[in-house]
């Protein structure tokens, strides 16, 4: 039988994990490189813990000032390439009418794809209004080399590359932008 390394048999407490998702410091990062079950649990928590706060979550003007992507997301301009998003998949076309206006718990999956660059979001209706996540792939692989304006606002991606929003309306436009490319999706019918 092997003998557990000591940084595998004692597990943090949930709220040391907490802690660590607030602060950023991890005191047991040896633990999680060993241990997958209490890494998993820490990734949720700081998934979690950056959804839940999305509401209230702004960028700071220190990071902003050190992102390379500050012009497009203070700037009014648009690049000159302007391509069409074409929905390639949307949830809801299998899916009954009476169901798509259940009150909550029915989430929706739409992606649009131009050429190698796709968009790909999650929508989840709640009592309180919508849910967003979505995330830009490039070649297959997540980019976040992409703003995604949602009317006026411009998001940056966040957490693993993805986007993080809420709205009491979902959105009929969405746009990717990067300093060369302008994509354009279809118009979302809700």
């Amino acid at each position: 039988m092997m003998k557990q390394s000591r940084a595998i048999t004692e597990h943090p407490e949930r709220g040391e994990m907490l802690r660590a998702v607030r602060t950023g410091e991890v005191p047991f990062q040896t633990h999680l490189d060993e241990c997958e079950q209490c890494r998993t649990m820490f990734e949720l928590m700081a998934v979690s813990q950056t959804v839940g706060d999305i509401s209230r979550t702004r960028v700071s003007s220190d990071s902003a000032s050190s992102s390379a992507i500050l012009p497009l997301l203070i700037g009014n301009w648009m690049p000159r390439d302007l391509v069409r998003g074409t929905s390639v998949l949307d949830t809801w076309q299998s899916n009954p009418a009476a169901l798509r206006d259940s009150a909550c718990g029915m989430e929706r999956r739409l992606r649009f794809a131009a050429g190698d660059i796709s968009l790909e979001l999650v929508v989840e209706r709640r009592p309180e209004g919508y849910r967003f996540v979505a995330r830009c792939y490039k070649g297959g692989r997540a980019s976040s080399e992409f703003v995604l304006k949602i009317g006026k606002e411009r998001l940056s991606p966040e957490f693993r590359g993805c986007y993080f929003w809420t709205s009491n309306r979902p959105p009929r436009k969405l746009q990717l932008l990067s300093p060369s490319t302008n994509i354009e999706c279809d118009s979302i019918l809700w």
